[in-house]
């Protein structure tokens, strides 16, 4: 991996935003299942730490804005792992299958635009994975990234 540059660190801080505004909504929240904006913001948060990590490995922004990538948390969060983010932290399981389902709906923007009719694989409007495992993960990255571009800047 190469040195975190401005790119990368822009999305860690704008991943950082989106991780307390999701934490403030899921405080403020005493609703049954939470509101939808919950799991877009955690989302987002997770999207950007990806990209955050995967432009310090070369990627450009315009690379990862493309269709491959776009905002499909399960093909960014593979290529991560492919390019070592496991060396940085752990993700186990639990996160990674909650990241999964959170994809389903997540890629499509169903949490920000309510679908005309259910996913045609699963037939479900939305698809919610446990939000403290959700919450857990995105922590997990912007705490993880945070910390190895911080021990980055200290090598140079």
């Amino acid at each position: 991996m190469n040195n975190p540059n401005h790119g990368s660190i822009n999305f860690l801080k704008y991943s950082r935003d989106f991780l307390i505004a999701a934490e403030m909504v899921n405080n403020k929240s005493n609703e049954t299942p939470l509101p939808l904006p919950t799991y877009f913001l955690y989302g987002r948060s997770i999207e950007l730490s990806l990209k955050a990590y995967l432009l310090t490995c070369g990627y450009t922004i315009d690379v990862l804005r493309k269709k491959e990538f776009g905002h499909n948390l399960k093909k960014l969060f593979n290529e991560a792992i492919n390019k070592n983010i496991g060396e940085i932290f752990e993700i186990d399981q639990n996160e990674a299958a909650a990241l999964e389902v959170l994809n389903l709906s997540y890629k499509d923007k169903q949490y920000e635009y309510h679908p005309d009719r259910p996913n045609s694989e699963t037939g479900c409007y939305y698809h919610l994975p446990y939000i403290e495992v959700v919450e857990q993960l995105a922590r997990k990255l912007v705490a993880g990234l945070d910390g190895h571009f911080n021990e980055s800047d200290d090598t140079d």
